[in-house]
Order: structure tokens, then C-alpha cells, then sequence
């Protein structure tokens, strides 16, 4: 009897606080995505065309420098558990990283600019590494 009381407490208390959710509500998605997507549905086509290959080119960036980062990171944690860990090799990596995290935010910015110059969007300053 418990059991199927404390089921129905869980039952009707999830059915109520999904009805207080507003109908775009994601706890996975940033309100700023949807309207960045909004901006660009109401360019002209051409300029749909022109941003897509704009931000791809962006991402396509973006992810070839987190690889290389993320790569950076492992050989950087194999020399630390190393028995015998080499002080200059792990410099030269962490030095590696921090040119690819530079040019990592260049690029974002530079892409941030060139699509509030192109288009009028501006975009919020998130650059993830």
C-alpha cells in the first residue's frame, strides 16, 4: 500500500511540474541558440547561403582545434604519469596548447565579427574551449 501510494505521489507531482514548463522549455538548450537561428531564418536566402558557409567553416575550425587540444592533453597526461616525466617535452606541449587556444579565440572572434558586419547578428561572446 505504501508503495503504491508513494508511486502516485511521484506520478502526480511529475505530471504537475510538467505543466508549469513553457512550451520551447529544454533544459539542454541555451536560450541564446534560438535566437541566433531566428536571426538567420529571416536573412535572404543568399545570405542563409553565405552565413552557412561562414559558421561551417567556423566549426570546422573550431573542431580541428579542439582535437588537436584534446590530443595535446593526453600526451601531456602520459608524460605526467610517466616514471619518469621529461619537464621539457611537457613545456613545449602546454605551449603547443595555449598558440591553439590563442588561435582558437581569434578565429571565433574574427567569425563573430564578420557576421555582425555581413548581417547585423551579433552574437554572444562564448567561446568554448
Amino acid at each position: 500500500m505504501k508503495k503504491i501510494i508513494g508511486i502516485l505521489a511521484i506520478i502526480i507531482s511529475t505530471a504537475a511540474f510538467s505543466q508549469n514548463q513553457p512550451e520551447n522549455y529544454s533544459v539542454h538548450k541555451k536560450p541564446g541558440k534560438s535566437q541566433i537561428a531566428k536571426k538567420v531564418s529571416d536573412l535572404k536566402p543568399g545570405q542563409q547561403k553565405e552565413y552557412k558557409v561562414i559558421h561551417e567553416k567556423a566549426m570546422a575550425n573550431m573542431k580541428k582545434n579542439k582535437v588537436a587540444i584534446k590530443e595535446i592533453d593526453v600526451q601531456v597526461q602520459k608524460e605526467r604519469n610517466s616514471k619518469k616525466p621529461n619537464m621539457k617535452r611537457i613545456k613545449k606541449l602546454t605551449d603547443k596548447r595555449s598558440r591553439l587556444q590563442a588561435e582558437q579565440e581569434k578565429n571565433m572572434l574574427r567569425f563573430e565579427v564578420e557576421v555582425r558586419e555581413k548581417f547585423g547578428i551579433k552574437i554572444a561572446s562564448s567561446i568554448m574551449i
